[in-house]
Order: structure tokens, then sequence, then C-alpha cells
């Protein structure tokens, strides 16, 4: 029993109970205070029998909102009714769920092609319009910047880019931090050229840790199939064909390995016998 009801069993005050078994030294395991806890909450609830039979048979087989909308309950409900009455969605069957409720490709959104008014209630447009984005206002995550503040981004981390540092001009002016301190020194940029990183640490933004780099240049600089990156060698193992394999391929080191040995030796071959064929 859990104290509340010791006390009331027993006829005495309030907390005298769960006093005395702290008194004794007496702990009450936790999975049996949560059983003590959703059996007190389930005397304050709006659910009926039924409705907690449909949560019993339907929680691991549909995710929460689909249950909502079958039993005419709101979202909040059904959670809030789970916890109480001890239901606990496996995790494996939560991914599931996820994985449902994405959007597949080629799937076309229930919005397309139509007004808002034609997707919306005119009431629910109303509502919309206390959260919308007003003529010249700040997003909250950029409101504590101010003029001279750094931050660091990552574009394309997943392409394997690298990070670097922005400063803040003015408001919704940012400039990479590099180029700020370099044309503090050097001057403007020229037209055609970019500042390349000299030690492979882009975010040491001293102008001495950058030079001037010609956009063609550059472009040679970064070619996957001069330089044989492992996302060039893995487009070239799975074939334009089979371009959703190139993730999993990058990630067998020793394939990717082997396969840009194999195109450096044909590439080794070819060029002896085009020198040859000149000579």
């Amino acid at each position: 029993m859990s104290g509340h009801d010791m006390d009331t069993a027993l006829k005495f005050s309030k907390g005298t109970c769960d006093r005395i078994k702290r008194a004794l030294g007496l702990k009450v395991p936790k999975e049996i205070t949560i059983k003590f806890r959703a059996d007190k909450n389930r005397l304050r609830t709006t659910s009926t029998p039924d409705v907690d039979y449909l949560l019993t048979e339907l929680y691991q087989m549909l995710p929460v909102n689909t249950i909502a909308k079958l039993i005419g309950r709101s979202e909040q409900f059904v959670k809030t009714r789970k916890k109480q009455i001890n239901l606990v969605t496996p995790h494996h069957i939560n991914e599931e769920f996820k994985k449902m409720a994405q959007f597949k490709k080629g799937q076309v959104p229930v919005n397309a092609g139509k007004k808002q008014s034609e997707y919306m209630t005119a009431a629910a447009i109303e509502r919309t319009k206390a959260t919308r984005f007003k003529a010249g206002e700040i997003s909250p995550h950029k409101r504590h910047f101010k003029d001279g503040d750094i931050t660091i981004r990552h574009n394309h981390k997943e392409r394997g880019c690298k990070p670097h540092k922005y400063i803040r001009l003015s408001l919704t002016k940012w400039q990479e931090l590099q180029i700020y301190n370099w044309e503090k020194v050097n001057g403007p940029i020229p037209k055609g050229y970019v500042l390349a990183c000299k030690d492979g640490d882009t975010l040491n933004c001293e102008p001495s840790n950058w030079y001037l780099l010609s956009k063609k240049d550059n472009a040679l600089r970064n070619s996957g199939s001069l330089n044989l990156s492992d996302g060039f060698v893995a487009m070239t193992i799975a074939g334009k064909n089979h371009a959703d394999l190139i993730p999993q391929l990058k990630q067998n080191k020793k394939l990717i390995e082997a396969k840009r040995q194999l195109i450096i030796l044909k590439r080794t071959i070819n060029d002896t016998a085009t020198n040859t064929k000149q000579a």
C-alpha cells in the first residue's frame, strides 16, 4: 500500500507512515512507487474501460496521433493515459512509427499547389497570425547577436566540408572571418580569386594562414576525379544506376583504397601508352 493508503487504513495523520518508513530505513522500490502513482491516477481521468482497452490493444500497433483520431481524443490524452496505465512502447517500435511518419521520395504533400484557405479553416488561419513573422522582425535565435560577434558554421558536414568562422558586420550581414581579416591587411580579394587555407585548419583565421588561389586552380584542387576522393571512388564502383549505394560503399575503406589504386594503375598505363605513341 502507498503511504497515503496506510495512513487512511490505520487512521493516522497525513504523512505518518512515510515518516515511520524513513525512520526505519524502509524504501519502496521505484517500480512499485510508479504502480502506486498509476493506480491513483486511474481514479483521476476522463477515460473509460473501453478506451483503456483500446489503448492496451493498439499502443504497439499504431502511433499516438493515429490512436487519438480513432478514439476521438487528443494526442496529449493518449500520451498521458499511456503513462497512467503503464503502457510503454518499445524503442524499436517507436523507431518504426517515426519511419512511417517520414516523407518518402516522390510523396506529394497534401497542401502542394493549394491555397492556404483550401487546406485550413478560417479559424485556423486566424490563429496562425499570432506566430507569423512581421516585416523587419528578427528571428529569436539571432536577436542576441551584435555587430562584431563571431559564430562557427559547419555547412554540408555530411560531404566532409570543414567548419568556418563568421563575423557579423551588420544586421543580417555576415562574412567569413578569414576573408574579413585578410582584406583588412591586404585589401579586397581580386576578381576570379578565392582564399585557400595553408595548414588545413579553417578555424585559424589569421591572414598569414591564407593565400590567394585562382578559381580555376581551386576547382582543380577540389576535383574528386583528380584527387580520387572517397566519394568519387565510391561513385565509380556504384555506377550511375546505383548512386544510393555510395554512402555504404564509402564506409568500406579497404574496398575504396583497392579501387583507388586500380584507378591510379589504369591511369599510369594510359599515360605511358600515350607518351610512347607521341615519342
